[in-house]
This record gives structure tokens, C-alpha cells and sequence, in this order.
């Protein structure tokens, strides 16, 4: 007999306990789960429940479904009628009734979702109360017990699943009457979108118009550069009091009046025009030559200038062509007066060159010899005039 003092008696009792222990483990293996009453009546609520949740998204989804269909008709109807008053056969939906449209569209997606969820979640609940069912009935050591409680097990499992795949073809049809409302939708905006495409042109239009308008005080800017460039020195001269106004782009109602300080000529008659041999060496020669001069101020016509001058309420010209050279002045005592050319009159050939813009007019008088005559077809009105300049 051994004979054991109190320690050792502890330590050899917790060693005894430490290798009983580790045995049990390893012959048993893992802790089988303890299923009860209580979890799967708690699994079984759970599935419940989520069915409800399942079945109030269906129904609140296909009952928006339905009512944001009816609205849409009634929609429909009501542009139809406003578009038959008019006597017109296109049907124009108005902004506010798009940005109704796709709120509701939104909701429904929202509902459409929560409704997808809900029925995954259902599902994944039921999977796990089978689940543990099948756990459960695999623990009874009794064969023919076991078989016959999961075949039980297989056969509600199988029945629930029809009824769940009931749920999912209807969230299914849901979905694709959301989609075809989306379609709908994709159309009506398209179609406002559309309404609104000529206020865009015409806002286009608008800025167009104001380039012209500005094009055309470039142009005679550049007039201005050419007719200075072209003058040899300031050239003095009477302004008429028949001037013809050109509107501004800013203001209808701001003529210009045509002057030596904006437009300066390079045809006015001067006692004696001339102007440095052109080609000739730069010598320091006095070597001058006579140039003949018109007397007049031009700009080149335009379609848009035309229309102003037109429009123009003060305006005491017609113009009746779009395209030649425009007097805007004629200086008394020169060649041009004296022919009787008059402020308004549209010169369309010189020389029997047709012509559409001053610096081709210019050049023609640069080329004319004193003491010739200058053949001139003007338009004063609607009536053409065969004008022959006198340089005599």
C-alpha cells in the first residue's frame, strides 16, 4: 500500500482528472448540438414572421404598381383631350407630370427592393428550420424512425418551396411591370426634351444674329483701316444730311451716323488727289500722279445689313437687293454728285465688273485714268441705273 500525504493526493487527483478529460475528447469527438423544443419553435416564428413582412411588401408593391398605372392612363387621357382642344394630333407631356413620374418610378424601385429582400431573407430562414429539423430527426438511432420523420421533413420542405417560388414568379411579373413603367418614363422625358429643342434653337439663332450684328461693325472697322491705309492724307469733306442709319446691335434705335470720324474714304474728291507712284523706289522723289476721285462713303451690303436698314423706322432708303456696295455718303462738288448718284443707291457693276464689296470698288476707281468717264450699274430702290461718272 502507498502511502500519500495531502499534497500529493491533490496533485495526483488532478492529474487523473486532466488524463480523464483528454480521453473523453478524444473517444467522443465533437460536441453534438443540442436541438430542443424551444429552437425550433423559435426557428419556426421566425420563418412566420418573415412570411408576413414577405407578404405585405408583395402587396404593397403591386398595389402601387397598379395605382401609379391608373394615374398614368388618366395622364394620357387628359393630354390627349388638351391636345384634341388645340386641334392638334401631338400629344406634349409637361415637365410636372415627367417629375411625378419618376418619383413614383423611384418608389417603386424602392418597395420592388425592399420586397426582394424580404423574400431572400424568408427563404434563407426556412432553409435553416429544415435544416435543423433534418439535424434532429438524423440523431434518432432508430432506423425506421429516422427514414420516416425525413421523408415527413422532405415533403414540407418541398411544399413550402412551391409556395415560395409562387411569391418569387409574382415579385418576378412586379418587376418587369416597374421595368416597362421605366420605358414609359424614357419616352416622356425624351419627348420633353424634344419640346424644348426649338427654344434651344432660338436661343442659338439669337446668338448667331448677335455675331452677324457684331461681324458687321468689324467689317467696318476694317473698312476704316483699308479706307485710311488707302487715303493719301485727310481729305476734307461735307457731310449731307441724307445719311442712312445703321441700327446697332444694342440699340434699334441708335443710328450711325456716317462721317469722316468713322468712315474715311478713300474716293472723296480733293482739290488735287494724288498719291505716290505705286512700284516706285523709295528715293525721296516728289514723283506724283493724278488719281481720280468718286466722292462718296461705301460699305459693302449684306443680306443682314439690308434687313436693318429696312427695319429701321427712321430710315429714308429701300433697299432691294442683298449683295453689292451701299452709298452712305455723297460729297458735294464731286464726280458722284455731279453724276447724280444718290445716298441709298446699291452700286452692283463698275466698269462692267460686278461687284459685292467696297474694296472691289475701291480698286476699280484706283485703276481709272483722269479724264476718262466711268460706267456705274446702281439699284436705287427696285429700279436699276446705268450711271456714267465724268472725270473730265
Amino acid at each position: 500500500m502507498f502511502n500519500f500525504n495531502a499534497k500529493r493526493q491533490k496533485k495526483v487527483a488532478s492529474l487523473f482528472c486532466l488524463s480523464f478529460l483528454l480521453v473523453i475528447t478524444l473517444s467522443c469527438g465533437a460536441v453534438p448540438v443540442v436541438i430542443n423544443a424551444q429552437k425550433i419553435a423559435t426557428a419556426a416564428n421566425n420563418v412566420i414572421k418573415l412570411m408576413e413582412i414577405t407578404e405585405k411588401a408583395l402587396y404593397v408593391t403591386s398595389s402601387l404598381v397598379n395605382a401609379y398605372y391608373e394615374t398614368l392612363g388618366e395622364d394620357i387621357n387628359n393630354e390627349k383631350s388638351r391636345a384634341s382642344s388645340k386641334l392638334s394630333d401631338k400629344i406634349v407631356f409637361s415637365s410636372e407630370i415627367v417629375t411625378k413620374m419618376e418619383n413614383r418610378y423611384e418608389e417603386l424601385e424602392t418597395k420592388y427592393k425592399e420586397l426582394n429582400n424580404s423574400l431572400d431573407r424568408t427563404n434563407d430562414a426556412a432553409n435553416n428550420f429544415f435544416s435543423m429539423l433534418e439535424t434532429r430527426a438524423n440523431q434518432n438511432s432508430n432506423a425506421s424512425l429516422r427514414e420516416g420523420s425525413l421523408r415527413d421533413i422532405s415533403a414540407n420542405k418541398k411544399t413550402f418551396s412551391e409556395k415560395i417560388e409562387v411569391a418569387e414568379d409574382f415579385s418576378s411579373k412586379l418587376k418587369t411591370s416597374i421595368k416597362e413603367y421605366d420605358n414609359i418614363l424614357n419616352v416622356f422625358q425624351i419627348s420633353v426634351a424634344l419640346d424644348q429643342v426649338p427654344k434651344y434653337i432660338e436661343t442659338v439663332d439669337s446668338v448667331i444674329s448677335q455675331y452677324k450684328s457684331l461681324e458687321q461693325d468689324v467689317q467696318i472697322a476694317l473698312n476704316e483701316g483699308r479706307q485710311v491705309i488707302a487715303t493719301n492724307g485727310d481729305i476734307p469733306a461735307q457731310s449731307l444730311e441724307s445719311t442712312v442709319p445703321i441700327p446697332r446691335p444694342d440699340s434699334a434705335d441708335i443710328p450711325i451716323q456716317s462721317s469722316e470720324e468713322t468712315v474715311r474714304s478713300p474716293i472723296s474728291q480733293s482739290p488735287e488727289p494724288t498719291i505716290p507712284t505705286p512700284g516706285s523706289e523709295s528715293t525721296g522723289s516728289q514723283e506724283q500722279i493724278d488719281r481720280p476721285l468718286l466722292g462718296v462713303q461705301l460699305i459693302s451690303l449684306t443680306p443682314e445689313l439690308r434687313q436693318k436698314i429696312n427695319q429701321y423706322q427712321n430710315s429714308n432708303v429701300s433697299i432691294d437687293v442683298d449683295r453689292g456696295v451701299l452709298i452712305l455718303e455723297v460729297k458735294q462738288d464731286y464726280p458722284a454728285a455731279k453724276a447724280g448718284i444718290q445716298v441709298g443707291d446699291v452700286i452692283v457693276t463698275i466698269n462692267g465688273k460686278t461687284v459685292t464689296d467696297d474694296k472691289e470698288v475701291i480698286d476699280e476707281i484706283g485703276k481709272t485714268q483722269v479724264g476718262t468717264e466711268l460706267p456705274l450699274e446702281v439699284y436705287r430702290g427696285q429700279q436699276k441705273l446705268k450711271i456714267l461718272v465724268d472725270y473730265r
